[in-house]
């Protein structure tokens, strides 16, 4: 609460000031390192679509770690240490290239000079194909939107690197289940939803580039399903907190 100024004589006026002044200092280094953590370190982002089902759902809120693969300078691209390694299969948050201020979350599947191609929805990795093996049921069929379901989707196990995590196609595939090869440079990933048919990935735009990578998704820290019926079903999805994304 301000001071009456009037009421004050010019010897506490001035050590109001000074207090005032001190606070608003301390306010505004708190900030800075609360922003700088923000920019460099962990940030928070929530998944609006299901290109990545059924490892992330619409309504998943997650955390990213900003210094996966380096130290970054606070709102700069520029690194302060690394740059580390990206491995194959790490779920990833970059920068849209056809409009970098959006940012997009998919799977690295391909790595610097590998050549990628995509055959009846197998994909081919230096001519070695990443085997995937299917499921009986769907997982977590509860909180998949009805517009996905319609597809009749199927779900396959896959090793993508060291990461072994769930991919889903839908039956009869909605789009081209082909993909002619591609050699990547040597500061290209091959990037794809794992949500197959319903995801817009390097398919579609190309590879990225390590400049444009911001993080490493590491888990679901909350997460919360909107009206999936016609009762406008609401509720938070208790199961999926804490879930690793691997």
């Amino acid at each position: 609460m301000f001071k009456n100024l009037e009421q004050m004589t010019p010897e506490e006026q001035s050590a109001y000031f000074r207090a005032l002044l001190k606070e608003v200092r301390n306010i505004a280094l708190l900030a800075m390192v609360i922003l700088t953590f923000y920019s460099s370190c962990y940030r928070p982002h929530r998944i609006p679509s299901g290109s990545m089902i059924p490892t992330l759902m619409v309504g998943d809120y997650i955390l990213v770690n900003n210094f996966a693969y380096g130290l970054r300078f606070p709102f700069s691209g520029k690194y302060l240490s690394g740059p580390k390694k990206v491995e194959r299969g790490d779920v990833i948050v970059f920068d849209y290239p056809p409009k970098p201020n959006f940012r997009y979350i998919k799977r690295v599947v391909a790595l610097p000079g590998e050549s990628v191609r995509i055959e009846n929805n197998i994909v081919f990795i230096n001519d070695e194909p990443i085997e995937q093996s299917i499921l009986d049921e769907l997982i977590d069929k509860e909180y998949i939107e009805p517009r996905y379901l319609e597809a009749n989707l199927q779900q396959f196990e896959i090793q993508t690197g060291e990461a072994s995590h769930l991919l889903q196609l839908a039956r009869p595939a909605i789009r081209d289940q082909h993909f002619s090869e591609i050699t990547l440079g040597d500061d290209e990933y091959f990037v794809m939803g794992d949500n197959r048919d319903f995801s817009s990935d390097s398919r579609d735009w190309g590879p990225i580039k390590f400049s444009d990578i911001r993080g490493k998704a590491l888990w679901v820290w909350f997460s919360f399903v909107g009206p999936l019926s016609d009762e406008g079903d609401m509720r938070v999805k208790w199961n999926r907190i804490g879930t690793r994304i691997e």
